[in-house]
């Protein structure tokens, strides 16, 4: 497979367990010449917007689940085409965050 474009971008944050977190879509796109395929695999996260607690973090329910999109087309249309599927994953990431976020402690007050 033949890389054609990564694409990264911080869509938005929110509070979550009491902390600032940035919320990021992600995609890498590859052109697969033996079937002719443009192949998208996409990713999304929450991580600590402050850099000093950067670790292992459990990944939110509400985050849309990785997703892998498979377009036919030729190797000539991939990057416009990869682009598009990407500004439309970084939308639906970005429409996922919740307005409020929920602590572990509010949820078991509930």
């Amino acid at each position: 497979m033949r890389r054609v474009v990564s694409s990264s971008e911080i869509v938005g944050t929110c509070e979550c367990q009491g902390m600032s977190m940035d919320v990021s879509a992600h995609s890498d796109a590859y052109y697969d010449e033996s079937t002719g395929s443009l192949v998208v695999k996409l990713t999304a996260e929450a991580e600590p917007a402050d850099i000093e607690f950067h670790s292992s973090w459990p990944r939110p329910d509400w985050l849309p689940a990785k997703q892998t999109v498979e377009e036919h087309l030729p190797y000539e249309d991939c990057l416009t085409e990869a682009k598009e599927i990407f500004r439309s994953w970084a939308r639906k990431v970005r429409g996922a965050i919740p307005a409020k976020t929920e602590t572990i402690q509010e949820r078991r007050n509930v």
